[in-house]
């Protein structure tokens, strides 16, 4: 997930993105490969849903790289239509992890 917040809308964003609320609001909310833009009517955190798979041949912990390209991803999307955001920050779970053994 990249939560953030949306900062300096104008009247067009602001209007644009509430028109789109239902496709974006936490019930209707997945994890995909392409991500999930998640928000409500205050129009103020905002969270994208990614479903990350990464893999390390080395051993090597793939959180750091998938971290970074989820900000990445999300700063583009959001950049791209013009919606003013701050704060990004990542955060995540291993779910390989769940299935090893104690």
């Amino acid at each position: 997930m990249v939560r953030g917040r949306f900062t300096g809308l104008d009247d067009d964003s602001a209007a644009g993105l509430r028109e789109c609320l239902a496709e974006h609001e936490a019930l209707n909310a997945r994890f995909t490969a392409d991500g999930t833009l998640v928000y409500d009517a205050r129009l103020d955190f905002f969270c994208f849903r990614y479903e990350i798979r990464a893999r390390s041949e080395d051993g090597a912990d793939p959180t750091g790289a998938a971290f970074a390209d989820a900000v990445a991803r999300a700063e583009r999307y959001l950049s791209d239509r013009g919606l003013g955001h701050r704060g990004l920050k990542p955060s995540g779970s291993d779910l390989t992890r769940v299935w090893e053994d104690d």
